[in-house]
């Protein structure tokens, strides 16, 4: 990740040293995708015909790392790794605003609990780029009609068509919903002190206005982008 050479050498997560950097899957490898269209045509033989169609686009949301909000190895560049404890009773955490220590050690069991990753891999550094976000698909539908008039010999065409952009979420508000990550959920220890007994605190996130500690990884994405929509065009075709 980065905009040039100094933000992508400077901003890769790692364990040790950025000049010494591992090999580990890319930031934008997605393994899978899926692409699927179908149509199914319609009369046709009198007024003009009708096609409906239904095309589908399946993929993972994208790749993210575990990493510590701070520099904890001290080589004066943050994004380390992320070392997943076996339980947060070996995290020592330092009051941080409103929140104990106590409540920081429990969100963070509940984090870990929660998040197949940090469950399966307690004991040991993440990797870069090793967790997937949610797999995310989507249904567009179109309705296209056909009209036509023969005038002077000629063939003349009325199109319209019917978008219906992400057509599951006008069936059902919670499919095709997009996820995002709640902020700081990725990065959730801050490094207050390094050392051979380093002390951290817990990233907070603001949820609905709220400022929590964050025991889940997603959020839904509610915007334009992740809604349903519909587009309305009109085509006109003559000889």
């Amino acid at each position: 990740s980065g905009s040039n050479a100094s933000s992508a050498w400077g901003a890769t997560p790692n364990t040790g040293s950025p000049n010494d950097i591992f090999l580990a899957s890319s930031i934008d490898a997605l393994p899978h995708r899926v692409v699927g269209h179908l149509a199914y045509e319609i009369g046709g033989q009198r007024f003009g015909k009708t096609t409906l169609s239904l095309y589908y686009t399946g993929a993972n949301q994208g790749r993210y790392s575990f990493t510590y909000n701070g520099d904890v190895n001290g080589d004066a560049i943050s994004g380390d790794l992320l070392y997943i404890p076996n339980s947060a009773a070996e995290i020592n955490f330092v009051a941080n605003g409103n929140f104990t220590v106590d409540q920081q050690r429990e969100a963070f069991d509940k984090l870990m609990s929660n998040v197949s990753y940090l469950r399966d891999n307690k004991g040991k550094i993440s990797d870069r780029n090793a967790v997937l976000m949610p797999w995310y698909s989507r249904f567009d539908f179109r309705l296209l009609q056909d009209l036509f008039k023969n005038v002077g010999g000629s063939k003349n065409s009325i199109q319209l068509s019917f978008d219906f952009v992400n057509f599951a979420n006008l069936l059902n508000s919670n499919w095709g919903v997009r996820k995002s990550i709640i902020p700081n959920a990725n990065t959730p220890l801050s490094v207050v002190t390094r050392g051979t007994n380093p002390t951290f605190r817990m990233n907070t996130a603001t949820i609905d206005g709220k400022v929590v500690l964050p025991t889940e990884m997603y959020q839904n994405v509610s915007t334009v982008s992740t809604t349903w929509s519909m587009q309305f065009g009109i085509r006109y075709i003559f000889n």
